[in-house]
């Protein structure tokens, strides 16, 4: 914008707006200007809330918090106020500019009801079922929570018998991870800035489950926050392998630390990266000693001239690793171990 003077853009064929990520109106161009039936003095420098309808406010600026998080989004449906005292729907396309933390929006006069019919929240309703993730809404004006059908469903409650809240919320988490949740929220109103946090739910028959949360929040021209919106992930299949395989890796550290069993790793060099406690009680010295030095330091000359050949064999075409032999060291006090 900075640098192509204000005729090209005067010259498409498609209204076009400039506006500051805190909705202050940096540029219109000539058909943005005939769309509104108003003059640049009318609305450049001046927040874009003034054309809109009150019940737009709310939609714009979602719409304007999703692209400023670089979300995919489908357009935005508006109603603007004219200079003619007359009500425009429009749909607003747009892009965040990251290098100049400008947005730029195009509208384009809506001609039929239908169009302003859809929702994002409805599209995202339809496609829940196949990623298996919830939606929520919480107004912080009214505190009125809204869940989507897929929440319902990983929370296992049923929307006649349920009325969503934020405290109803934080009782069903696990007691141990609430206070993390919590915290997590507040932080990001704070800081005004998205997160993702992963946490336990406890059902109604004692069972656990997993759910990945994401949040990001809508803040008014004077950056006080007006809606929270998030979703909400079902992992426990994932979760419980992840505990598993941490499970595992633990039980076999315990048993290499613990074996008599001499295990140890090398790096494509042929230097020790890993020794386990056996080597010191055998050889005598102590794991600092041995790390990041050449194995064939620790052997008789004839032996490690015969191993460091199988190495580089083995670093070549891995041909050892289907065969097995034997081999000796040096411990500190020079004798030989098998």
């Amino acid at each position: 914008m900075n640098q192509l003077p204000t005729e090209i853009f005067d010259s498409l064929p498609v209204a076009l707006f400039r506006i500051s990520t805190d909705g202050i109106v940096k540029f219109i161009n000539l058909e943005g200007q005939k769309l509104l039936g108003i003059t640049n003095s009318d609305l450049v420098m001046k927040p874009i809330e003034l054309i809109l309808d009150k019940n737009s406010k709310e939609i714009f600026y979602d719409f304007l918090n999703r692209l400023k998080f670089e979300r995919q989004t489908q357009p935005c449906l508006i109603d603007v106020c004219t200079s003619k005292d007359s009500i425009k729907k429009l749909s607003l396309y747009g892009k965040y500019l990251i290098h100049e933390e400008n947005i730029q929006l195009i509208a384009i006069e809506s001609s039929t009801d239908t169009e302003s019919n859809y929702s994002y929240k409805k599209e995202f309703e339809d496609i829940s079922n196949v990623a298996q993730v919830g939606r929520w809404e919480l107004d912080l004006i009214t505190e009125k929570l809204n869940w989507s059908n897929k929440i319902y469903e990983i929370f296992e409650l049923n929307p006649a018998d349920f009325q969503p809240s934020y405290e109803t919320f934080l009782a069903v988490i696990h007691p141990e991870d609430r206070i993390h949740v919590n915290q997590a929220y507040s932080k990001s109103l704070i800081d005004k800035q998205e997160y993702e946090i992963e946490h336990r739910l406890i059902m109604g028959d004692g069972r656990i489950k997993w759910v990945r949360e994401t949040c990001y929040s809508i803040f008014d021209p004077f950056e006080q926050p007006i809606k929270s919106i998030g979703t909400c992930q079902e992992i426990t299949k994932q979760k419980e392998l992840e505990i598993h395989l941490q499970e595992s890796e633990k039980n076999y550290s315990n048993l290499v630390e613990n074996t008599a069993s001499l295990v140890w790793s090398l790096d494509e060099y042929g230097h020790f990266n890993f020794l386990n406690p056996a080597w010191e009680k055998s050889l005598g010295y102590s794991k600092e000693e041995m790390v990041n030095r050449p194995f064939s330091d620790f052997q008789p000359s004839d032996i490690s001239i015969r191993d460091q050949k199988a190495f580089r064999k083995f670093s070549l075409d891995g041909e050892i690793a289907k065969m097995g032999y034997e081999t000796s060291f040096l411990a500190k006090n020079g004798d030989r171990k098998y």
